[in-house]
């Protein structure tokens, strides 16, 4: 299986893992960003460790939450759902949608940036946000691993800032011949 890409930078149309900043970078505002901060916790659930190609949408949930007992006022989420094959473009072998909560549309992430997709949110104290989503693998996906890559970015009116450790998720893509025979994962780095 070839290396998963390195956190901190745009990873391809749709998503990323960016944002986020090292220990001690400013904001501009003088204050120093929280990287991997355990002040806003993010996981996927329901994710299957096995996905068919050509399968029918398998839905999905992203959480983000904020463990401080005070609100975190900008929360910019980010997903990657990939093949990890050596592929032109691994991020169109799935076909990913993130369930709009206001207006209750289906957005692909082939057509947006993650802030245009999710856009940011506030997250009360010690409050979690559910993202809904859902998943297929194209009909003629290369079939080897795959990965799911969650993580989020924070920014408060005080100036202070962070980012969430990054959640990685593994699961197999099976050939469209294949049925999938495996439950859901629920734990991050879970062996498939």
């Amino acid at each position: 299986m070839p290396p998963r890409p390195a956190g901190g930078g745009t990873t391809g149309a749709g998503a990323a893992t960016g944002g986020g900043k090292a220990t001690g970078d400013s904001d501009g505002s003088g204050q120093s960003c929280a990287f991997e901060s355990d002040q806003l916790q993010v996981a996927v659930h329901g994710l299957p460790s096995q996905l068919t190609a050509g399968g029918a949408w398998t839905p999905f949930s992203m959480s983000l939450a904020n463990t401080t007992g005070k609100p975190l006022t900008e929360v910019q989420p980010f997903l990657l759902v990939s093949s990890a094959e050596d592929v032109d473009r691994p991020y169109w072998e799935l076909e990913t949608e993130y369930r709009d909560a206001k207006t209750g549309q289906w957005k692909t992430f082939h057509d947006a940036a993650p802030d245009e997709l999710f856009g940011s949110f506030a997250v009360g104290p010690r409050s979690t946000i559910t993202l809904q989503l859902r998943t297929r693998v194209v009909k003629d996906a290369k079939p080897g691993a795959g990965y799911a890559l969650a993580a989020g970015d924070y920014r408060n009116r005080d100036g202070s800032c962070g980012s969430a450790q990054e959640a990685w998720y593994d699961f197999t893509i099976l050939p469209a011949s294949a049925k999938a025979t495996q439950s859901p994962t629920t734990k991050p780095g879970e062996p498939s």
